[in-house]
């Protein structure tokens, strides 16, 4: 076994590496990360902060297509962008979370996740990014979330929703087919002002209650 010299304290873990994860080197000298042919044989996925000492700031577009056996994705916080479809968000995906160690303080947030979904941080507006399909039970949206993106809830599993006093759109499709969907609640402290799209509840037909506190 050879040695190794880097530039930063680090942790070193053994694996095998059977190719879940392919690297792509980008023009400011970072990496961009995509799935390798492995992905379909794992079900938790980690993305490292660092490849060769180096940042991983990028998903690429359509990366985990296919990756229909993923329950749990971790990516770090030194990502500043994920292309378009790159997580799919397949019926097995339970959890997606973001990490960050202490090097990471460095690095402007692009995104955050809470209790298992992903949020977008864009201009100072946080945005409900990705809900887990496969995530059950009850969830409640965080205060400092701003937009429930467009079919950011399409298909999911969970009964009972509530939505943060920070929420000021619903975007068209946000609930797109959400057949399990029972109770919805809006937490609004009636200060600021409330816009849903007209078809942001499209195929949603079974909610028995729901409550505005605006």
């Amino acid at each position: 076994v050879g040695t190794f010299t880097f530039t930063r304290d680090i942790v070193a873990y053994p694996f095998f590496d059977i190719g879940v994860l392919t690297y792509i080197s980008q023009a400011d000298g970072t990496y961009a990360v995509t799935a390798g042919p492995g992905i379909k044989n794992v079900a938790n996925v980690r993305i490292p902060e660092f490849y060769k000492n180096t940042p991983v700031t990028v998903i690429m577009e359509n990366a985990f297509v296919g990756a229909s056996n993923m329950q749990k994705l971790e990516m770090p916080a030194t990502i500043r962008h994920i292309g378009v479809g790159a997580i799919p968000n397949d019926e097995a995906l339970q959890e997606i979370v973001v990490y960050e160690d202490v090097i990471q303080e460095n690095f402007e947030r692009f995104y955050s996740s809470h209790e298992g979904a992903l949020l977008r941080h864009d201009m100072g507006v946080v945005y409900m990014e990705i809900f887990p399909r496969g995530k059950t039970g009850d969830y409640t949206v965080p205060d400092h979330v701003n937009v429930l993106r467009d079919k950011v809830f399409r298909y999911v599993n969970i009964k009972k929703l509530t939505i943060g006093t920070g929420v000021t759109q619903v975007l068209s499709n946000a609930f797109y087919n959400c057949t399990n969907l029972e109770v919805l609640e809006f937490k609004g402290e009636g200060t600021v002002p409330l816009h849903i799209d007209p078809g942001a509840f499209y195929r949603t037909t079974n909610i028995k209650t729901c409550y505005f506190h605006y």
